[in-house]
């Protein structure tokens, strides 16, 4: 996977994963118009992370698409009032838990009671 995004997200990544297409080892053709729209939303938001730290900083539900993707679905994000040291780091608690599915690590699952924090953080920019 990782030669299949050596260049990061990029347009052709998204138009393969839209399309349906291969793009490396990577082939999109077996899943669903709806499969494929849900990625290509995830990495959209992957992206957006990545680029537009600002925004992920004082927005709210920037990366639900790609937890969602992972597995993470939610309904509530919640700024829990935790010190931060860096304008590179955002803490959120994601409220109303739900595991899409098998569960591989119970703290994720059966005793995260609903609830799981996340730590948002962006290096900064190597100098030039």
């Amino acid at each position: 996977m990782p030669q299949a995004f050596a260049d990061g997200i990029t347009p052709e990544v998204n138009a393969a994963v839209e399309n349906g297409s291969r793009l490396g080892p990577l082939d999109f053709g077996p899943l669903s118009p709806g499969d494929r729209k849900a990625g290509v939303d995830a990495l959209a938001a992957w992206h957006q992370a990545a680029t537009r730290s600002a925004q992920v900083r004082s927005n709210t539900y920037v990366l639900k698409p790609a937890l969602r993707l992972a597995g993470i679905g939610y309904r509530q994000e919640v700024d829990p009032g935790l010190p931060v040291a860096s304008p590179l780091r955002r803490w959120i608690d994601l409220r109303d838990v739900t595991l899409i599915g098998d569960v591989r690590l119970p703290a994720f699952g059966t005793q995260a009671d609903g609830r799981l924090r996340l730590a948002w953080w962006r290096p900064p920019a190597s100098p030039s």
